[in-house]
């Protein structure tokens, strides 16, 4: 027996011992950024002015190199582009403000021309060619070779995950150009996914654009992916991370693709794909990408819940987006299946055996409990993708993985609440996959 005992009491030990190193792997590969930037100085073409030459310096190389491209000469690209990056920073480091006066520069002045939705005197305007990314997903690159200096205007990377970072975009991919009418160089900002072609004293030219510029910018900032494990374990402390955001400007010619991530998981999970797609010029001009995310220690029912309300919300504030593309990963398949699915009161019955109204529920439990379980499709999803779904369960959920990580995750209190007043609970652990 004690032979027994000790045979019983080392493999204990050992599960317990794989299972703190299987945390700790889980954690430290958390602390690791999937992708970091620092700051670089850009490659000058030969015969460029330096990086920090004045504006006036500056505005007249880029003019120079104008003139040679109106005449045919695109050997001069390189220069321009690079001469208007640097006419950006040094607009930025100067603090004046060609967006709402004109400013006058030796020979010439400067007028700047922004989208009615941006707002560059309160953003920062970064070239991307000074940006150095680094990590897993650095590789990643969507950049169209053309005409033009790609920046990122931003004025707040942390809100990357949050309610505010979808009707007020706070990151964004831009591009500059400069084209001059006599004396007046007109410093342009342009939206890359609006415009493709420039023309330039009657030659058209692909606009340059760094398309993943913004959002892996923003992912070096925000670090949404370390909200992988705290949400799993802790949900209700980070309610206000379910959102449903927007990686580019609305477009209502767009059709949007919705992706949901799955268990201990984050919208960065999609980031090689998005960066990817973005890389396609006909799924740039046809589609527009956006993201759930939410605490994925939820059942999965109660987080379908949250994501009917965040569409309810968006179908009220973009009534006129086109039917979407929803894209459900692991566990994100099972909330994704749930939005194509017109329960009706099936799950209802099936969770307590009677009718909503034989039902003896009251209170706020019954309102939670309707909202989840009884449920139509939702119109404006017309496709639906799921990879790596457990639509029939997983052999982890029911193993000694599953088991612990089911003990280590804390039950949000409604759902406690609604356990204790209602038997069987009608909101199943979510299946680990």
């Amino acid at each position: 027996m004690k032979s027994h005992h000790v045979r019983k009491l080392g493999t204990t030990t050992a599960v317990i011992r794989v299972f703190g190193f299987a945390l700790a792997v889980a954690l430290l590969t958390q602390c690791s950024a999937p992708v970091s930037v620092r700051m670089e100085k850009p490659v000058a073409p030969i015969g460029s002015p330096a990086p920090r030459a004045t504006i006036d310096v500056l505005l007249a190389s880029i003019h120079q190199s104008h003139d040679r491209i109106v005449r045919g000469d695109d050997t001069a690209i390189p220069a321009y582009n690079y001469s208007v990056a640097r006419l950006v920073e040094q607009i930025e480091r100067s603090g004046r403000d060609p967006w709402h006066q004109t400013l006058a520069s030796g020979s010439f002045k400067i007028k700047g021309i922004a989208p009615p939705d941006s707002n560059p005197l309160a953003s920062q305007l970064v070239p991307t060619d000074t940006l150095d990314f680094r990590g897993e997903y650095a590789g990643f690159e969507s950049k169209v070779a053309g005409l033009g200096a790609p920046i990122v205007e931003g004025n707040s990377y942390d809100k990357l995950g949050h309610a505010e970072f979808r009707k007020n975009l706070p990151i964004r991919n831009l591009t500059a150009l400069v084209r001059f009418d006599g004396g007046l160089a007109k410093l342009e900002l342009i939206d890359p996914y609006q415009v493709e072609l420039v023309s330039l004293g009657g030659r058209s030219h692909p606009l340059a654009a760094d398309y993943g510029a913004a959002i892996m910018l923003a992912m070096t900032k925000a670090r949404v992916d370390k909200l992988r494990l705290v949400r799993l374990l802790r949900p209700t402390r980070y309610n206000d991370t379910a959102n449903l955001n927007f990686l580019q400007p609305y477009d209502a010619k767009r059709i949007p693709v919705l992706f949901v991530h799955g268990l201990d998981s984050t919208p960065a999970t999609f980031a090689p794909m998005y960066f990817k797609l973005l890389q396609d010029p006909e799924i740039r001009k046809n589609y527009q990408f956006w993201v759930f995310s939410y605490p994925s220690g939820y059942p999965y029912p109660y987080s379908a819940l949250l994501l009917r309300r965040q569409l309810d919300q968006v179908n009220r504030e973009f009534p006129k987006h086109r039917g979407m593309v929803i894209v459900g990963h692991s566990m994100g398949s099972m909330i994704s299946r749930l939005m194509v699915t017109d329960a009706g009161d099936k799950l209802w019955i099936k969770a307590f055996g009677h009718k909503p109204s034989e039902t003896k529920i009251s209170g706020h439990s019954r309102d939670l409990l309707t909202e989840a379980l009884i449920f139509e499709d939702r119109k404006e999803i017309d496709r639906a993708v799921f990879y790596s779904g457990p639509h029939r369960g997983a052999m982890l959920a029911n193993n000694w993985v599953g088991s612990i990580f089911s003990r280590l995750v804390k039950m949000p209190g409604l759902i406690a609440d609604i356990r204790n007043s209602v038997s069987p609970s009608p909101l199943p652990t979510p299946p680990v996959s």
